[in-house]
């Protein structure tokens, strides 16, 4: 029992140093980190686009948000914290949540 509790130890103390020897550098992780805000953006319009107009301000109960708050509450986050990734100094901010009611507002058409 010793013994398989020292090689577990063992090898759990030495996988930090073969992963760290495997880490992209920042170009490779900007790129990654790119790349799937891109997928994650185009599935949040691909949705966004496939709900009908007049079902953007349906509620199903009044504790949950509408889709249209769902959507402008990822566009606040978004905008948060691409700012902060930017170096900004910016404040979390409800306004896209709070406004977007319509599918016009949000995909300019």
């Amino acid at each position: 029992m010793k013994l398989k509790t020292i090689v577990i130890l063992a090898i759990l103390l030495l996988s930090p140093a073969s992963t760290r020897a495997q880490q992209p550098d920042a170009k490779e992780t900007a790129a990654m980190l790119g790349k799937g805000s891109a997928e994650l953006s185009a599935w949040i319009m691909k949705a966004a686009e496939m709900v009908p107009a007049d079902k953007y301000s349906y509620k199903p109960t009044p504790t949950v948000r509408t889709f249209g708050e769902l959507l402008g509450h990822i566009a606040d986050g978004n905008n948060y914290f691409c700012g902060r990734a930017a170096g900004k100094k910016v404040q979390w901010s409800d306004a896209n949540a709070q406004g977007l009611r319509t599918r016009r507002r949000l995909c300019r058409s």
